[in-house]
């Protein structure tokens, strides 16, 4: 090696060791950043970092968080929640990345024309927002009301505001990431097919508006027993379309909102928990009426199920062609066990 080529990989030895010294000047690095120049290497570093950084926060806030804000829930639609949240904000976490790459290597004037970028920026908005928004409505929706002893808002309620603001977030993300797009002549096309939509599905509409009503009205909530066309069930749920009703032979009928709205309802759950159950008995002549009448409040008094205050009655009713009918009239508070303490009275 000659002498020239000596000291000119000497020099360089020694330019690289100074940089390597030198402290990275971090405004630069945002500089950089923000005007898009900086080079493939450094925007991929950058975008794994911000990934693994999302997934942190994601992994050791957001989902305590959404945990916390659901543990008053049924286990089923804890972990149902909970794993809905982790998949929306791992999908925002690689939205991230990938933005923090798109930010990095393309210029600043080029961006918003670049539909990949836009797409990215897109769903990043939708995607965090309805995480963070779900969270809160869990909070506000669920979790306060049943701390202080209420129910929690209904399900069509709560839908209803997701997607009024959902729908408000849509359009702002919209006017940001294509902020030449004509967002009237977009309205005024969707305002003409939802009347198309709307004249082909006026029943399905009259659900969304029947279940409106019962959102508003509120005869029932979850939990409560309810009878619907001589049909009894406990509700589990209400959506846009229909109400769910879980009957005593582990079957679930699917009522739609415009039936319920236009029915009677008997809530079989309010104003109390307390409710009278009445049975008719025959018995024989030959027994005195008010012996019969002290052994049967006696007996129900015994009925494990059935509440002592207010006490048990028997009321004579008809005198028939073979036997005295007696109506018995027990209390009870728990509805779920309704058959059971009744056949139990029978016997």
């Amino acid at each position: 090696m000659s002498k020239e080529m000596s000291a000119h990989f000497l020099q360089g030895a020694g330019a690289c060791a100074t940089r390597l010294r030198t402290p990275m000047n971090l405004s630069h690095l945002w500089e950089n950043f923000r005007a898009g120049t900086c080079g493939a290497g450094t925007a991929l570093a950058l975008s794994l970092g911000s990934l693994v950084g999302a997934l942190v926060v994601a992994a050791f806030v957001f989902r305590p968080l959404a945990e916390f804000v659901s543990r008053r829930d049924p286990e089923k639609i804890r972990k149902s929640r909970v794993r809905r949240l982790a998949f929306v904000f791992l999908v925002s976490a690689v939205t991230f990345g990938l933005f923090v790459f798109l930010q990095a290597i393309l210029p600043a004037p080029q961006r918003l024309s670049r539909p990949s970028y836009q797409l990215t920026t897109l769903f990043l908005i939708l995607f965090t927002f309805y995480g963070i928004f779900e969270i809160v409505l869990i909070f506000f929706g669920d979790f306060l009301p049943q701390a202080r002893g209420n129910p929690p808002v209904s399900p069509f309620a709560k839908d209803i505001l997701r997607t009024v603001v959902f729908l408000i977030v849509f359009v702002y993300a919209l006017k940001q990431t294509f902020p030449t797009a004509d967002l009237a002549a977009l309205m005024t096309t969707s305002a003409i097919l939802s009347i198309v939509v709307g004249l082909a599905l006026q029943e399905s509409l009259s659900n969304v508006f029947g279940g409106l009503m019962l959102s508003a009205d509120r005869p029932f909530q979850p939990g409560d027993w309810i009878e619907i066309d001589g049909k009894e069930g406990k509700v589990l749920d209400s959506n846009w379309r229909s109400t769910r009703i879980w009957t005593r032979t582990d079957d679930v009928i699917y009522v739609p909102n415009s039936v319920m709205a236009k029915t009677n309802i008997v809530n079989l759950s309010r104003p109390t928990r307390l409710h009278w159950c009445v049975r008719e008995v025959g018995v024989e002549y030959g027994a005195p009426p008010n012996k019969v009448r002290t052994v049967l409040v006696t007996m129900m008094g015994q009925i494990d199920g059935v509440l002592k205050d207010p006490a048990p009655e028997v009321r004579l009713i008809q005198y028939g062609d073979s036997a005295i009918t007696y109506r018995l009239m027990f209390a009870i508070d728990n509805y779920d066990r309704r058959t059971q303490i009744e056949a139990e009275v029978m016997r």
